[in-house]
This record gives structure tokens, C-alpha cells and sequence, in this order.
């Protein structure tokens, strides 16, 4: 399922927001002079390249990296046995490691070919503001009855589109998780 969020920054952070992101930003090219200007004799800018021309350009560039595979995406959790009985009692996960860390823990759970894990670290604090997992179910009505029954909160109730059905529940931290199911 895919959403358009609007007209922020797909680079990340807020429009017009500096960062400290380790690769370039596209910086705006100065205007062009109106047409007054230029029948005055005023100078301006060269002109814009064409798009073919831009295009043209970034495709001679070697990537610097390859991404072979989605590692792991982790969610900030605060309490373990709170996280733990929500993930493992009522999404009904096993967890296949769990490590005690000096500030705090981690649990990773196997879900087909890919790791879900819960961490609390330092640098990780929860955010229902994040990105969201969506998760994949085989009964969406079962599954939602079964979210409600254990009183999981619900950031956006089911919903249907054309391909699927879903909905947004919050963990015990207030992250969200997206709850889904194709249509066949």
C-alpha cells in the first residue's frame, strides 16, 4: 500500500531544514532574469539545463554502494516485560535472541525472512512520529478481534482500499505497528 505524505522533504527532515546528512544536497540554482531584465541588459544566470541534461549527467555516476538485503529494522522499547508480552503474547512472536546490554536490552524476533527487534538503547526512543512495519496476516477479521480482546490500542481503525485491508495499531511504547491483508 502506498500513501503520498504530502510535499515534505523526501530527503528527510522539514522543508527548508539543514542536516547533517553525509551525502549532498541539491542546492536551488540562482533564478533566471525576467524577460524585462534581460531586454534591459541586466544579466542573469545562464540558463537551466534541461531535465534529459540532468538526467544524462547523474547516470554517468557509479553508485558508491550496493545494498544487498533489508537486515533489520529495530523498535525503541522502554520495558521488557511489557514489550515481551505484547510482541511475544499478543502478536504471538518467538524470540530467536535476546541479549541483557549494560543500559538496557534487545530481542529479535524471526518473522519469515526478515528481523523485527525491540531494543533500549541510548540512542533509540519511541516514537509513534517513525516509520511503521507493517505486518502481513492471513485472517484480518481474526486478527482484529483478536488485537481488541487484548485491548490493543488502534492509531487508525481497519480500513479497506481496493487491493487491502489494514489498520495501525500502537505498541506499549506507541510505536505503530501496521496490521495487513491483500486481497485475493
Amino acid at each position: 500500500m502506498r500513501r503520498d505524505h504530502g510535499d515534505k522533504s523526501r530527503l528527510g527532515g522539514r522543508v527548508g531544514e539543514r542536516s547533517a546528512e553525509p551525502y549532498p544536497r541539491l542546492e536551488r540554482l540562482p533564478r533566471r532574469p525576467a524577460a524585462a531584465e534581460r531586454a534591459a541588459g541586466i544579466d542573469g544566470p545562464p540558463p537551466r539545463h534541461s531535465t534529459a541534461d540532468s538526467v544524462r549527467r547523474s547516470s554517468d555516476l557509479t553508485p558508491p554502494m550496493k545494498i544487498v538485503e533489508f537486515a533489520f529494522i529495530v523498535y525503541p522499547a522502554t520495558d521488557l516485560a511489557r514489550s515481551r508480552a505484547f510482541y511475544e503474547g499478543v502478536l504471538g512472536l518467538t524470540s530467536a535472541t535476546s541479549m541483557d546490554l549494560a543500559e538496557g536490552f534487545w530481542v529479535e524476533y524471526e518473522i519469515g525472512p526478515h528481523t523485527l527487534a525491540i531494543g533500549k538503547e541510548p540512542f533509540l526512543k519511541p516514537s509513534g512520529d517513525g516509520p511503521q512495519l507493517v505486518l502481513e496476516v492471513d485472517d484480518f477479521d481474526k486478527t482484529i478481534e483478536h488485537l481488541r480482546h487484548h485491548n490493543v490500542r488502534f492509531a487508525l481503525e481497519p480500513f479497506d482500499f481496493p487491493h487491502c485491508r489494514a489498520a495501525i495499531v500502537l505498541d506499549p511504547d506507541g510505536n505503530k505497528l501496521g496490521i495487513h491483508r491483500r486481497k485475493t
